[in-house]
């Protein structure tokens, strides 16, 4: 009994133990899970912080160097230093570039020095300037114009092309010879008025050099020579009065203010640069920009003109002529270019009408009568042409293209006989252009003549 009392309680206790086997597993389980739950837990939680710090250390190293740019740096306490007279003459030189002319041999070579800055040499009797060049090519000068400005005179030279220069200035600074290597005039010297520090220009050749002799007034003298950074080459000789300094020893800067009459009439000395290198486009620029400035100034108004006339700007140059007309009503230059343009654009009474208000004497303006004797011949009064064609030869006997006019007007007036003759003479002056010469062969052909 008791064995069986035994078995049957070991069966319960296998019986217990087979029961709570499976809760064991389970909570064995749950607590892996719990266990892989916080594990993964704390792995996110280190990779973001792995995360942030590389983020972090990426800005720092960005961010440092503009951070150690951008570090203020308190500045120095400025120091002032006194200047004494002798120190202001230095800095009195260097600022306006002053070529102080010493004594120096008579016959300097024309061969360039190495250096690009004039140079005295400090031999003989009078001072010379050489200064390097860039071509050894034949040159020419277009024209010599002066700007003048408040105590200062700048004598500008145009030429083709830079050339080697020399410029010997004599022992009271009053006269100064700039000599051109391998340079001719294109025409002559226009003559160029004095003022305060110039007293006169020339020009001479000695021994087939060509030399522009400069005369100054007392008290003048040379302050720069070289050439400028422009469109055509510009050699500027600038000429002045002497920089007085002040007596503590400051030196004084001053700003020179141009008047817009000194600026407009630049502008013009520039435009006529232009033309004598044929930049027309550049030349026209420059005349509309001084009347802009000052825009009573005749000269460049009529040059202006011309040039637009030239181009085929007929309603910018009447537009100019009217202002110019309403400024001098009576100018005869200002009316022969309103006809003329009137006539290039075929309104031939208009022109004539424009022309027949005023009679200015013909002496003074034959080509006024020669356009009027055109626009007669243009409106089929050859008979009225070949009366002002009469005065214009009777006047000026050496004008061919007066004689062509006088031939093409008389034989348009049935007179064949006396427009051979009038083609004869027009041959004999000569100076006509090959076309209008051929002209007058043939018609004189088709005459019998």
């Amino acid at each position: 009994m008791s064995l069986i009392n035994r078995m049957l309680q070991d069966l319960d206790k296998r019986k217990s133990n087979d029961e709570e086997k499976p809760n064991d597993e389970i909570m064995s389980k749950l607590g892996v899970f719990a266990t892989d739950r916080k594990f993964r837990f704390f792995s996110r939680r280190f990779l973001l912080l792995i995360c942030c710090l590389i983020v972090v250390v990426i800005l720092v190293f960005i961010l440092w160097p503009s951070k150690s740019k951008s570090t203020k740096v308190v500045p120095k306490k400025m120091s002032i230093t006194k200047v004494t007279p002798s120190s202001a003459v230095t800095e009195t030189k260097k600022a306006q570039n002053i070529i102080m002319p010493t004594t120096a041999s008579k016959n300097v070579s024309l061969v360039p020095k190495v250096a690009s800055e004039p140079e005295v040499s400090n031999k003989g009797q009078s001072a010379a300037i050489v200064t390097q060049a860039l071509s050894t090519n034949p040159a020419v000068l277009n024209s010599i114009s002066v700007v003048h400005h408040t105590n200062q005179s700048d004598l500008q030279i145009t030429l083709s092309h830079k050339v080697h220069y020399q410029l010997k200035v004599s022992d009271n600074h009053q006269k100064l010879i700039l000599i051109l290597a391998n340079t001719s005039m294109k025409s002559s010297l226009q003559e160029i008025l004095p003022d305060d520090i110039l007293k006169s220009v020339n020009s001479s050749v000695v021994d087939g050099t060509l030399q522009i002799v400069v005369l100054l007034q007392p008290g003048s003298e040379v302050q720069n020579l070289s050439y400028s950074d422009s469109t055509p080459t510009l050699l500027s000789l600038v000429l002045g009065k002497p920089v007085g300094l002040q007596p503590k020893g400051e030196l004084k800067k001053s700003i020179v203010q141009l008047s817009p009459s000194e600026i407009a009439t630049r502008d013009y000395q520039k435009a006529l640069s232009f033309l004598a290198d044929d930049q027309v486009e550049n030349a026209i620029s420059l005349l509309e920009q001084a009347l802009v400035i000052k825009h009573d100034l005749v000269k460049p108004r009529e040059t202006l003109i011309i040039l637009l006339l030239q181009q085929n700007y007929f309603d910018l140059a009447g537009k100019y002529i009217t202002e110019g007309l309403q400024q001098r009503p009576n100018y005869i230059p200002f009316i022969e270019l309103q006809a003329r343009t009137l006539l290039m654009r075929g309104k031939f009474s208009q022109a004539l009408y424009a022309l027949q208000k005023h009679s200015p004497p013909l002496s003074a303006y034959p080509n006024y009568y020669a356009l009027m004797a055109v626009i007669q011949q243009r409106l089929g009064f050859p008979a009225k042409a070949v009366q002002m064609y009469g005065q214009l030869v009777a006047a000026q006997s050496g004008n061919a293209k007066w004689w062509l006019g006088l031939g093409v007007a008389l034989e348009a007036d049935s007179r064949p006989n006396a427009a051979i003759d009038a083609y004869h003479r027009a041959l004999t002056v000569g100076g006509l252009s090959p076309s209008a010469l051929a002209y007058i062969g043939d018609r004189i052909r088709q005459l019998g003549g």
